[in-house]
C-alpha cells in the first residue's frame, strides 16, 4: 500500500480523504479485473488504498475505482403474506468463464424454496445464459401464532471456477405479513393462537 507523496495523510476518522470529492469509475467486471488507464505520462499508475479498494493516479488526481456488481437480485413484490408465495429473481450481469452455481439457504421461518424443504436450493448459470433471470419461489411458514409482521432473510452463496464469482455471498430480506389475528375483543375470551 502506498500513496503519492503530496497526498493528504490518512487517519482513523477519515481513512480515505479522497473519497469525498473524486469521481468514481465502475469496472466492467470483477472482483479483480485487469484495467489499464494511462496517466498523462503514458504510464498506468495504481495506488492501493487502506480500505483495499483500487484507485488510479491520473496526473495529480487520485481516482477511486469502484467494483461493479457481477450479479443482481430483485424481489418481485415488496412483501408477502404468510399463506402466499414470493418470487426472488437472480441474474448475472457479467458473462462468467465457467458455470456459476448460486445456492440459496433459508431458515425454518420458510416452508420451502422452489419446492425444496431441506433448507437450500440452487440455480446454475452458464456463459451462454448468464443474463437470463432465474426465479426462486419462496413460501413462508403459515403458522397460527400472532407473531406480527417481520423481516425474513435468505442467504445467497456463489460457487464457480471463475474467481470473479467464486465465494461471493449476500443476505437478502423481505417483509412477511402476519395473517393471524385475535378471535375476539372480549378480554375474557383469549385467542387460541389466532386465525388465518
Amino acid at each position: 500500500r502506498f500513496r503519492p507523496a503530496d497526498a493528504p495523510s490518512q487517519s482513523a476518522t477519515n481513512p480515505n480523504p479522497f473519497r469525498e470529492f473524486l469521481p468514481k469509475i465502475a469496472l466492467p467486471s470483477g472482483p479483480d479485473p485487469e484495467l489499464f488507464v494511462l496517466a498523462p505520462s503514458g504510464n498506468p499508475l495504481y495506488i492501493a488504498n487502506e480500505d483495499d479498494s483500487r484507485s488510479i493516479l491520473l496526473g495529480n488526481q487520485l481516482v477511486i475505482i469502484e467494483q461493479a456488481r457481477v450479479y443482481e437480485t430483485r424481489w418481485l413484490s415488496a412483501s408477502v403474506n404468510e399463506d402466499q408465495i414470493i418470487t426472488l429473481e437472480v441474474y448475472l450481469t457479467t458473462a462468467p468463464a465457467f458455470n456459476v452455481t448460486v445456492t440459496l439457504e433459508f431458515g425454518n421461518q420458510w416452508e420451502s424454496a422452489n419446492g425444496s424443504t431441506t433448507g437450500s436450493t440452487s440455480l446454475t448459470f452458464t456463459p451462454s445464459n448468464f443474463n437470463v433471470g432465474q426465479s426462486i419461489l419462496l413460501k413462508p411458514v403459515d403458522d397460527l401464532t400472532q407473531s406480527l409482521d417481520r423481516l425474513q432473510t435468505v442467504n445467497l452463496l456463489f460457487n464457480s471456477s471463475d474467481s470473479g464469482f467464486n465465494g461471493l455471498s449476500e443476505t437478502l430480506s423481505v417483509n412477511v405479513i402476519d395473517n393471524d389475528f385475535q378471535r375476539s375483543t372480549d378480554t375474557l375470551k383469549l385467542p387460541s393462537d389466532g386465525n388465518n
